[in-house]
């Protein structure tokens, strides 16, 4: 089994305490990206729940969109490129990028919500998403240090 970055280990550690998907891949970004975590956290706090519980993008690849953009968004075709790559490599692994999708439920349901969340599946299904696009953001950002 991999060894976990302390990037991915601070992303699940955030995501279980009060931060969203979002929030939770953005925040150990934060000084690099020239914030603090509390300026950042704000930014990310309506993409949890694929945006606002909507069920549309999974948070936790907007999140990673959110850090592409920070880091290439000068370059809009660059960031393009990146944020497709990172889309492709989400769809390979989890299938799909609709956070509906990923967790196989409807939150707009206050009983099937409930029943999901009593059941863990918020606890199964988020933490290996937000690894994962943690760990790529980690590797698209070697990329740009070496």
């Amino acid at each position: 089994m991999e060894k976990r970055s302390e990037k991915v280990k601070e992303a699940l550690e955030r995501f279980s305490g009060p931060f969203n998907c979002c929030q939770s891949v953005i925040l150990p970004w934060a000084e690099e990206l020239g914030f603090t975590p509390q300026n950042l956290a704000p930014l990310g706090a309506g993409f949890g729940g694929g945006m606002g519980r909507l069920q549309e993008a999974c948070g936790a690849f907007t999140g990673g969109v959110m850090v592409l953009g920070a880091l290439f968004g000068p370059d809009k075709e660059k960031c393009y490129g990146k944020v497709r790559s990172l889309g492709e490599a989400v769809r390979k692994r989890f299938g799909t990028l609709r956070c509906r999708d990923l967790l196989g439920i409807d939150m707009s349901d206050p009983d099937e919500y409930l029943k999901a969340r009593r059941a863990g599946l918020f606890d199964e299904v988020c933490p290996l998403v937000i690894e994962f696009v943690t760990g790529y953001l980690e590797e698209e950002i070697k990329k740009i240090s070496c």
